[in-house]
């Protein structure tokens, strides 16, 4: 067997997926393994954290640091992820061309992204500032051509590649906000909506995001040799924006409205603070309780099996045993 530790503030509310949930602080021994750990107190986070036998897994958690970790314009919520087992960051390729450059004309480079939800998009870029996000089915206008609008219609291919058609007349052109995206450290890997550019996005970054209030139906629009029409163009206005840092993962979803300015700044230092993994012996185990476990009232005992009843009185201050929950066993607090 071995010990899971879980220090968060008084009377946090915690679940450890499959084993059950809890007041924290807590203590548990499980068997050797990968759990998942769920707090939901202002921010929602996640802790995917392995035990190990004859170990104790020791994980802090403060929501309220974590909070004040992210801010920025439009943030309605906030979800941070710790995995020991994933990756989240990508290594940047330094590629021997610059990803941002533009000649000039309509269109633009297209880095690879693969977002499907909640609807097929992809990247466009004209320069460092002119970067698109790009949305399946609908008219939109990607920059200006030496004063002429560049109006396409757009079909996203997830995960392999793109189409812009040139349009004119378009009856509805799907509105932009601008959303900058900032970390302390910089350089941070970046998702928007669950896709990643491994070329471009990397803190800092600013981009234009489809800024849709309402659903609209049957837009049309000429293009070659034909009238297109579009039945519906579905709302949009939340945008969840991740930033990485190695197993490190936060998300703030971002409201939007038409021709607004927004932002999201991470400081991953303060995460790593509020959310971190430490380990230690079973010979420890004692002292990590004491400091780690809230103690039960020393007027209370314990009912173990309802076979035997021991009083707390007659343990030693040092083993705070009552806040050891132990999974094969049903415990009792007797008034």
């Amino acid at each position: 067997m071995g010990f899971l530790f879980i220090n968060v503030p008084e009377g946090t509310g915690i679940t450890v997926a499959g084993v059950g949930s809890y007041e924290g602080p807590v203590a548990l021994e499980l068997s050797p393994g990968r759990y998942t750990v769920e707090i939901r107190k202002g921010v929602e986070i996640v802790a995917e954290v392995f035990v190990t036998q004859n170990n104790v897994t020791v994980l802090h958690i403060d929501p309220g640091i974590i909070k004040t970790a992210v801010s920025g314009d439009g943030v309605v919520s906030v979800k941070a992820v710790l995995n020991e087992s994933a990756n989240y960051s990508r290594e940047k390729l330094n590629p021997p061309f610059n990803p941002f450059f533009f000649p000039g004309g309509c269109g633009g480079g297209f880095p690879y992204i693969n977002i499907s939800k909640p609807y097929p998009m992809s990247l466009l870029v004209r320069g460092r500032e002119e970067i698109y996000l790009i949305l399946n089915g609908t008219f939109m206008h990607l920059g200006d051509d030496e004063g002429k609008a560049c109006v396409s219609y757009v079909v996203v291919y997830p995960g392999r590649g793109e189409h812009l058609e040139t349009v004119e007349n378009a009856t509805y052109l799907v509105p932009w906000a601008r959303l900058e995206v900032s970390s302390k450290p910089e350089g941070l890997t970046v998702y928007i909506n669950g896709g990643y550019s491994r070329y471009i996005l990397y803190t800092p970054i600013g981009l234009y995001v489809p800024a849709i209030p309402h659903d609209v139906y049957n837009a049309t629009a000429r293009g070659f040799h034909r009238v297109i029409q579009i039945p519906v163009i579905h709302r949009l206005e939340n945008h969840r924006v991740g930033v990485a840092d190695g197993n490190y993962l936060v998300e703030s979803i971002v409201k939007v409205s038409p021709s607004g300015n927004y932002s999201v700044n991470v400081d991953m230092d303060k995460v790593k603070l509020a959310l971190r993994v430490e380990r230690t012996s079973v010979e420890e185990f004692p002292i990590a309780m004491k400091h780690l476990v809230k103690k039960a009232p020393a007027e209370k005992s314990i009912e173990l099996n309802g076979d035997c009843t021991v009083s707390l009185e007659s343990m030693t201050e040092d083993v705070p045993i009552a806040a050891l929950v132990r999974l094969s066993h049903k415990i009792e607090f007797v008034l």
